[in-house]
């Protein structure tokens, strides 16, 4: 067990250049933590050389799985509103083909980057199958069109 120990620092070394690998291969958060906890039980096996392998091993466990379990769901639920918001402010102003007709009372469809989009009017617009329509916001899942000029 004493080799282990000395060999313990470039093990877990050697743990972080793999995970980090991946993590950036991959690009998804859920990796990343395998490179933070293998990084903390790094530092802690130099800090405590003679703290034993199989507690080392318990600890990148505790470090790697309870972030993964709990901020991982959270930081992409964020994430993901986020780059929906980026998405939505991007279409803002431009251009969708009306591909069924809709007024203020009724949703119609449209496509924009041959995405098809539920389309509603704003107030006092009305829009016919094959006219173009200019986007001026977007709720939820659903795109608001003003008739283009």
């Amino acid at each position: 067990m004493d080799t282990i120990l000395t060999f313990a620092p470039w093990i877990w070394a050697a743990v972080f250049i793999i995970t980090t690998l991946i993590t950036l291969k991959v690009k998804d958060i859920d990796a990343l933590w395998f490179s933070c906890g293998s990084i903390l039980t790094l530092i802690i096996s130099i800090i405590f050389r003679n703290l034993h392998f199989l507690f080392q091993l318990l600890i990148f466990i505790v470090l790697t799985i309870v972030p993964l379990l709990t901020l991982s769901k959270v930081i992409k639920r964020r994430h993901k509103k986020d780059n929906l918001k980026e998405t939505s402010d991007a279409l803002i102003g431009k251009k969708v083909l009306v591909v069924e007709d809709c007024n203020e009372f009724k949703k119609g469809s449209g496509t924009i980057d041959n995405t098809v989009w539920k389309i509603i009017c704003q107030s006092g617009n009305s829009i016919k199958k094959g006219e173009e329509a200019i986007i001026v916001a977007v709720e939820k899942h659903a795109l608001i069109v003003k008739q283009a000029e």
